[in-house]
């Protein structure tokens, strides 16, 4: 699919829409963070896709905020209901409901790629594309992101770039398990229920990088 034809005035008019949605400024930085980072991420990977890396970017929180009811009152309004294990992982449940509240709210920027990336930018997924990856990275990898295992694979990251291009796309592959396989010794920790789809996605590329 071609990229969207959104300009500059378009991107900016949909940054300040943050200061109406978002009310915590502590996530509303949170989020200009990450389009920083899915641009960094886009010029490496995807630079024909740049423009919408920004848009997912920015609107992959616009629900983090809301109640965990509302948020299953969402779901069920559109006709996708959280399924009961779902519901154990309350944290993912912003995912969906912001991908679901793109077309109504956001149609200029309904795109496929966005809507897609933004429902899997918490768990992962078996089908992640390239462009789905690098708005996962870049929510886990953000400058601001306090620990350290953020911090550590966002250096290590950069540090250790290919310079073939040919070895990128499973240098990309690499970095998410490595992100995944954090993600999830910090819910074991923690005692949190684990999202399927995170340990689906984990073994999935766990198999293709050691091919």
């Amino acid at each position: 699919m071609e990229s969207l034809q959104i300009n500059e005035a378009q991107l900016f008019d949909l940054r300040c829409s943050l200061d109406c949605t978002i009310s915590s400024d502590k996530r509303r930085q949170h989020i200009l963070r990450v389009e920083k980072c899915a641009v960094e991420l886009g010029r490496i990977f995807l630079p024909r896709e740049i423009i919408k890396l920004q848009v997912a970017a920015l609107l992959h929180d616009i629900t983090k905020e809301l109640p965990f009811e509302e948020q299953i009152r969402i779901a069920e309004e559109y006709g996708v209901p959280f399924s009961e294990n779902e519901r154990m992982c309350p944290k993912i449940f912003h995912a969906r409901t912001a991908a679901l509240i793109i077309p109504r709210k956001y149609p200029q920027f309904a795109d496929p790629d966005i809507i897609s990336a933004v429902a899997k930018h918490t768990t992962g997924d078996v089908s992640f594309s390239t462009f789905e990856k690098i708005i996962f990275l870049a929510d886990f990898m953000e400058e601001g992101r306090t620990y350290e295992i953020c911090r550590a694979v966002r250096e290590d990251f950069f540090e250790h770039l290919p310079r073939d291009e040919d070895d990128l796309p499973d240098y990309l592959d690499q970095t998410v398990l490595k992100v995944l396989d954090a993600t999830i010794l910090i819910l074991v920790r923690e005692k949190s229920y684990i999202a399927e789809q995170t340990f689906h996605c984990r073994n999935h590329l766990l198999v293709k990088t050691s091919i």
